[in-house]
Parts: C-alpha cells; structure tokens; sequence
C-alpha cells in the first residue's frame, strides 16, 4: 500500500488525516483477461448499424483495432502502426470473422451479402469518413468499418442478426437499427445476442 496524507478542516483548525491506500497489482493474465477498448469516437469496440431500405438491408460494422488484432491475433501494443502494407490482411481477416460469425436472416431465410466492403474509417463530428488514400493507422486509434449490403425485392419486414459467437470476445455491442419508420437501439449480450 502507499500512504496518503491529507489535510481536513475540523472545529476551524487543520488536522492533518494518514491512511494506507491500498495499490492494486495487475498481473499479465489479467491484462490478457482485460476486454478491448474502444478507438477514439466509438462508444464501444464493436458497433452495428442495421438499415432497411425498399431494395437492400445495409450492415455497417465498427471494429476497433484492438478488437481486430485479437481476432488476427497480431499481437500488436497499443502505439504500434498498421502498415499501409499489411492492412489488406486486417481487412480480409476482419470481414472473414464477421461472415462466419454474424448469420443474418432476412424474412427467416439465411442470406450471404451481394456487395462486401472494408476500409480503415476515422471517426469525428461530422460521422465516419474514408481516407482518400490509406495511411499508417496506430492501433490504439485504428478503426475498420466493414459494409454488407443484402439484396431484396422489397422492403424486408424481418431482420435478424445473431452475435452469440462474438460475445465472448466482446461482452457488449451497441447495435442500432433504422428503416422508413423509425428505428431501435439496444446492447446486445450474452443474454439477449439476437437482434431484430
């Protein structure tokens, strides 16, 4: 423990107060238990924005770069650079887990995505933008926004996205849904992984 002294008014005079302050040690494994954090901008490490519209069901994902380097298991510190070089291979690894662990439904029939894209996205006032060409990106900062676009005939009536083989990597993702009416958010977790 460490002491602190701290000075307290009492009866108009100071007395002077010392206590031990206990000092909490963290070990490698629970730095490695620790859960991802979020990039600048994001309100959480994995986010889910799910918008139906006449002729589509668009899915734009936010991945921090934590989030991403453990699924690639980089092994990256927080001040390393993502290459322009390497950031293929974020991309394709990225967008490779969400296909295989994120099954969308649409009208209860499983659907594969007619147009897929990936780009390392920043986040600021004016919403998610794309660099015009890509740069280095510090990991602690790096954010993938990953697009699915699903072809319909018209406007789907029943959207359903299952996070359950995500959730333990992230304990919580903040998923957002628009459409012609309205529109819902809610976490979704261990406990409630489908989201409609």
């Amino acid at each position: 423990g460490r002491d602190l002294s701290l000075s307290l008014p009492r009866n108009n005079e100071r007395q002077m107060v010392q206590f031990d302050v206990p000092v909490m040690a963290v070990n490698a494994a629970q730095r490695a238990r620790s859960r991802p954090q979020p990039a600048p901008g994001m309100v959480d490490p994995l986010m889910s924005y799910l918008t139906v519209e006449s002729d589509e069901v668009r899915h734009e994902i936010l991945v921090s770069g934590h989030v991403a380097n453990d699924w690639l298991k980089k092994h990256l510190a927080d001040n390393d650079v993502i290459p322009v070089a390497d950031q293929q291979a974020w991309k394709d690894g990225t967008t490779r887990k969400l296909l295989d662990s994120i099954p969308i439904q649409i009208g209860g029939q499983a659907v594969d995505p007619i147009l897929t894209r990936a780009d390392f996205v920043t986040i600021g006032v004016g919403g998610v933008v794309t660099p015009p060409e890509p740069v280095p990106v510090l990991l602690k900062n790096g954010v993938l926004g990953i697009v699915f676009v699903y072809e319909t005939s018209a406007l789907a009536q029943h959207v359903t996205v299952d996070w359950a083989l995500l959730l333990d990597d992230v304990p919580k993702i903040l998923a957002t849904s628009t459409d012609p009416f309205g529109g819902k958010q809610q976490y979704v977790t261990a406990d409630e992984p489908t989201f409609r």
